[in-house]
This record gives C-alpha cells, sequence and structure tokens, in this order.
C-alpha cells in the first residue's frame, strides 16, 4: 500500500526469473499500512470459532482512524 507494488505480482514476475530490480525498481514509501485480523477462539478450549461478528465498536480514541 506504501509503496504502490503488487506483492503478489512482484512475487511471481520473481518466481519466473525476472531479477529483483526489475520487477521493483526503486520503491518510495509513502505514508503508513496496517493490517488487522480479527480472530476468535472458545474461551474454554481456545479452538478457532469461526462465526458472524455482529457488533463493532472502536474505541473512543481510535475512531478518527476508523
Amino acid at each position: 500500500m506504501v509503496t504502490g507494488i503488487d506483492l503478489v505480482k512482484a512475487q511471481i514476475r520473481l518466481a519466473f526469473g525476472e531479477k529483483l530490480q526489475e520487477v521493483v525498481g526503486n520503491p518510495v514509501s509513502r505514508g503508513h499500512a496496517i493490517e488487522c485480523r480479527v480472530n476468535a477462539e472458545d474461551p474454554e478450549t481456545f479452538v478457532p470459532c469461526p462465526g458472524r461478528i455482529a457488533v463493532f465498536r472502536v474505541p473512543r480514541r481510535f475512531r478518527e482512524f476508523a
């Protein structure tokens, strides 16, 4: 997200033998990126527990980022 490089496409090109410099050039970072994943577990067995998220509340101090 911050370099404009499609990482999956770059990995495929590298796997086909292209040189790293040809694939990514000279990337420049612009800004920041963050990835979040929601993982739920059964609190008693700690087994993954898939399901639907019914309610999501962003803490007040983070609302400007949501």
